[in-house]
């Protein structure tokens, strides 16, 4: 097909066009076979219509993620951030997002550029995975306080460990309030409250909440008044939680410092499309300029990581 002609100049843009459609169709079955049916209506056959392949497509990915062994630890990491999704779904919407990111970078740019779009993927979901699991595990860690108070104000007024879970879930703020459901729902269940407690702990990281188990554990071993260890924990987290504040503010400037060095790259290359597009050409039309353009990406992440590493407060 000749480029000049407008068939050939809009067949990259149609054909990616058709690669996102076909996710929004695989996204879309996903979401119609998860809809809770209404009452009274006939149950949908399975494996007829959109839902049905969409649920082979996702049991696929669920018995692939199975034999790899690392369905587990997906889930764990889809627990931490929060993420409403099952591991063979994620795994679908990825491979989805990479063969668009791979053939609209191919038939747009270059194969190189595809290549790497379609590798960047997998690697942002993890990052957008663990950047989620990040802010969850901090508002935990800076409620903790507040929810050993509540914990020990509850045993102070007579009530029991299980009583003071269920207050927590009640009055508590999110994330602090949903976890502390699902560990007296756990417990209900007839599962061990240490256990519980040790999973939740796995489940949502951190040293402080750490130091809660072991302390209740401790307690359920010895004996003691555990309002009063309640109480020493929170006053330490609360002077740990200052001390890291602390420490945040006087990095702000290090941190800034790395975000302007990042996009600063990004800002002069806008700034040379606006004002003279044809000096930033052979970067994307020579094969030259596409390995340039590999070996800065690759520069700036490992730039980036290690600017991550000397700002990054330790605790």
């Amino acid at each position: 097909m000749n480029p000049s002609s407008p068939l050939g100049a809009w067949a990259p843009l149609v054909g990616a066009g058709l690669c996102g459609a076909a996710v929004l169709v695989v996204l879309l079955g996903a979401v119609v076979s998860r809809a809770p049916r209404a009452v009274g209506l006939a149950p949908r056959r399975r494996g007829l219509g959109l839902a049905g392949a969409a649920g082979r497509v996702e049991a696929a990915g669920d018995s692939l993620l199975r034999n790899k062994g690392r369905a587990e630890s997906l889930t764990k990491a889809l627990d931490a951030a929060d993420v409403d999704v099952r591991p063979g779904e994620l795994l679908v919407a990825v491979a989805a997002g990479a063969v668009v990111g791979l053939l609209g970078g191919w038939m747009l740019v270059s194969p190189v550029v595809g290549l790497v779009l379609g590798a960047a993927v997998p690697l942002l979901a993890r990052v957008l995975l663990d950047v989620l699991a990040g802010r969850r595990r901090r508002r935990f860690s800076d409620q903790m306080a507040d929810t050993l108070q509540i914990l020990s104000g509850t045993l102070r007024a007579g009530h029991g460990l299980a009583q003071g879970i269920q207050t927590v879930g009640q009055e508590a703020e999110s994330p602090t309030a949903e976890e502390f459901r699902r560990l007296a729902i756990e417990t209900r269940l007839g599962r061990d409250l240490v256990e519980a407690l040790g999973g939740m702990a796995d489940r949502i990281g951190g040293e402080d909440f750490r130091w809660v188990v072991q302390a209740i554990e401790i307690q359920r071993d010895v004996g003691g008044d555990l309002a009063e260890v309640l109480d020493t924990v929170a006053s330490t987290i609360r002077d740990r939680a200052r001390i890291r504040h602390q420490v945040s503010a006087l990095s702000a400037e290090g941190r800034m410092s790395a975000w302007v060095l990042m996009l600063l790259p990004f800002g002069l290359v806008g700034v040379m499309f606006v004002t003279n597009p044809a000096f930033l050409s052979p970067l994307f039309s020579a094969g030259v300029g596409h390995k340039l353009l590999l070996v800065a990406a690759v520069l700036l992440l490992v730039g980036g990581l290690w600017l991550r590493r000397i700002v990054k407060p330790i605790f």
